[in-house]
């Protein structure tokens, strides 16, 4: 009996314990109206990341930026996006579960999610295996692929992994000077000749709203939330934005969804992404 009273109060400090964290992060946020976070708010921020088992292998980023939402248009029917990259009428749609529908034509096969990603298999033995982990070849091969529905110069290779029989290229997307971390592209490239091209389904025009202030120290403090006292290295900070298409349970319908402004934050338990301007937590993925 007195173990379990033991892990109750025990269970009641720590909740104290990051609540009176919590409310000393949010009086440094009131008074960040600046630029830059002075040397002891950063100070402050690191010792509450210490308190709670964060350990930082980065920088935390200083400057306080201020941005607008970016709006996200309409994207293709799935039968247009299927006429684009599988050809005019030469496909038939195999199925139509409830997150998936595929539409099958030649040597090509797409695969449609409801949550805005779309994957195409193609059967191209013609493919030169070794030349295509080239930034600018896989480039001009994801423009000669895609067509019109992407804009290559756009992506950026950020890695490429080689095995014996398979390359595997990863590219973030670039709008305006910022990552939009949900709008990427996976290239899995097999010696045989089938080529894989996973990517989001996110198209954008413009910025809009208000600009608001977009600070990491709620997501710092949402992070503390997430993991809980667990020892937790943090290997990168990126500010970018994110597009919550899963918004509260529902898929939100495109040309009422924004991007938002995000923080990226890399661990060695997996990635969280939060909302730059409230802190909240819009994705993780945990190892």
């Amino acid at each position: 009996m007195i173990g379990l009273n033991w892990v109750r109060v025990k269970t009641i400090l720590i909740v104290v314990f990051l609540i009176v964290n919590i409310f000393l992060v949010l009086k440094i946020s009131d008074k960040t109206n600046h630029k830059e976070l002075n040397p002891q708010e950063l100070l402050d921020i690191k010792q509450l990341l210490s308190n709670n088992s964060i350990i930082l292998h980065t920088d935390i980023p200083t400057k306080v930026s201020y941005m607008q939402r970016i709006k996200v248009t309409e994207a293709a029917e799935e039968s247009i996006l299927a006429d684009k990259l599988i050809g005019f009428g030469k496909w038939t749609k195999k199925n139509n579960s409830k997150r998936e529908t595929i539409y099958i034509g030649y040597n090509k096969q797409l695969n449609v999610s409801k949550d805005g990603e779309f994957e195409i298999t193609i059967d191209d033995k013609a493919n030169n295996f070794k030349q295509l982990k080239d930034e600018n070849v896989i480039k001009n091969y994801l423009s000669k692929i895609l067509g019109e529905y992407i804009e290559a110069k756009n992506y950026s290779l950020i890695s490429t992994v080689e095995r014996d029989n398979l390359i595997e290229l990863n590219l973030k997307y670039i709008y305006k000077g910022h990552e939009v971390f949900n709008n990427y592209v996976q290239v899995k490239i097999f010696k045989e000749g089938k080529i894989i091209i996973k990517m989001g389904l996110i198209n954008l025009s413009g910025f809009t709203g208000k600009t608001d202030k977009v600070t990491p120290i709620d997501a710092f403090v949402e992070l503390v939330g997430n993991t809980q006292g667990q020892k937790t290295i943090v290997n990168k900070i990126t500010l970018g934005y994110y597009a919550d298409i899963n918004k509260d349970g529902e898929i939100v319908k495109y040309g009422k969804l924004m991007a938002d402004p995000a923080w990226k934050i890399q661990t060695d338990k997996g990635v969280y992404i939060f909302d730059g301007y409230n802190g909240s937590c819009v994705y993780k993925s945990l190892k």
